[in-house]
């Protein structure tokens, strides 16, 4: 298995945290990794949707698989060979919300994925993390 995982105190409430997290439209603005991100329907459990990496060729289809409104949600995109799951929290501490994003590569093939784009993951996700909190910030 391979992981990484970036936190960062943000002063905007999860409820602002948790809007931009069910509005997919609103993920590039935050993951500058991102082309576009679409849902199929809800933000709910088993919901699916389309994530569009930059310089990638094709969107890769993923599923929403927890949610916990206003606390946590997760999302898995399969690949051949591996599973890739991005784990989002929200906790509240003393001077707003501590944003959390954990990304977990597994299955026979998580050697290689960590090995290439988990280094690119590990760079970005800090810089994922804060983005999120500067633009709740700034809707308050």
């Amino acid at each position: 298995m391979w992981k990484t995982e970036s936190s960062v105190i943000s002063k905007a409430r999860a409820s602002t945290i948790w809007k931009l997290y069910t509005d997919l439209k609103t993920w590039k603005n935050w993951d500058d990794s991102l082309h576009t991100s679409s849902l199929e329907g809800d933000f709910i459990l088993g919901a699916v949707g389309l994530l569009h990496p930059k310089g990638a060729p094709d969107a890769m289809p993923f599923r929403i698989t927890a949610v916990e409104p206003e606390r946590s949600f997760s999302n898995q995109t399969e690949l051949p060979g591996a599973r890739l799951t991005f784990f989002h929290r929200l906790e509240p501490v003393s001077d707003g919300t501590r944003i959390t994003h954990l990304v977990e590569i597994t299955g026979s093939a998580w050697e290689n994925y960590g090995n290439t784009f988990g280094r690119e993951l590990e760079q970005d996700l800090p810089k994922t993390v804060l983005a999120l909190s500067e633009l709740a910030q700034s809707l308050e």
